[in-house]
């Protein structure tokens, strides 16, 4: 997911793709997450989604994790599972 904005600390926008579509949706996010974070920080990273393709209102964030930016291409289907061996952020 791309975040695309933070009106406060604790709440951000993002959007994502599944099946060439556009999604958009909201997440809490908070020291539990992220640790000590800046939205400055948030917003120029992109992380993990993980939606429920039978409905797309649960989706979960995994905060754990940042997409590389070497990561260029995403399967219109997404993965099943994370595929790098990414090491989660420390927080």
């Amino acid at each position: 997911m791309t975040p695309i904005r933070m009106p406060n600390s604790h709440r951000v926008y993002f959007s994502y793709y599944y099946k060439n579509v556009q999604y958009e949706g909201s997440s809490n996010v908070g020291a539990e997450d992220l640790g000590f974070y800046s939205i400055n920080e948030i917003l120029s990273n992109r992380y993990w989604v993980q939606v429920n393709c039978k409905d797309f209102n649960i989706k979960r964030v995994r905060w754990e994790y940042t997409v590389p930016d070497t990561l260029q291409f995403v399967p219109a289907n997404g993965w099943n599972t994370i595929p790098y061996d990414l090491e989660k952020i420390t927080k």
